[in-house]
């Protein structure tokens, strides 16, 4: 999650949901530096990457942050929710937010 984001449950939920069905996943926590996202997803290797925000004006920050690591795992997902719609992107159909 960005800097500055605060939130934990929802992420952590969704981490425990996915390792209930098998898949092995990784929760990096709340207000995780930039930096250290991006050098977790070289140790880590991961598949997919999804990252959350609840904070509106954390948007901006969630997008930098996907535009970073976007090239570097094959599926880069961000979520916000409650936050409203990212003018000119797209849903995902039973989202809680905004997709990119």
């Amino acid at each position: 999650m960005p800097p500055d984001e605060l939130h934990e449950l929802g992420a952590r939920m969704v981490t425990d949901f996915f390792a209930l069905a098998g898949f092995e996943a990784t929760f990096v926590g709340a207000s995780t530096p930039i930096e250290d996202f991006v050098a977790a997803l070289r140790h880590i290797r991961p598949r997919y990457v999804a990252v959350s925000v609840t904070n509106p004006y954390n948007l901006i920050a969630l997008r930098k942050l996907i535009e970073r690591i976007r090239g570097k795992v094959p599926r880069a997902l961000g979520s916000s929710s409650g936050a409203g719609p990212w003018p000119g992107t797209p849903s995902s159909p039973g989202a809680s937010g905004p997709t990119w």
